[in-house]
């Protein structure tokens, strides 16, 4: 089944930021930097994609991989 661009943006940002505090007590929705670089919703998913996940995230995918080495 095929996902609408609009789909996987908002599935991205979910990904990203916790949904419970994406929405700021004045209703604002908060926005990372990649989304205010570009001007289509194809672009912002790729430069979305594209940016870095914090350190932690990348050790627990170390130590899973590690994990699954060893058994």
């Amino acid at each position: 089944m095929a996902r609408s661009i609009d789909d996987k943006l908002q599935r991205l940002r979910a990904r990203r930021t916790d949904m419970a505090n994406q929405i700021f007590k004045d209703g604002f929705v908060q926005t990372e930097l990649f989304e205010k670089r570009a001007s289509t919703n194809a672009t912002r998913y790729t430069l979305g994609a594209m940016q870095e996940v914090e350190p932690r995230y990348t050790e627990i995918s170390i130590e899973e991989g590690e994990r699954v080495k060893r058994n």
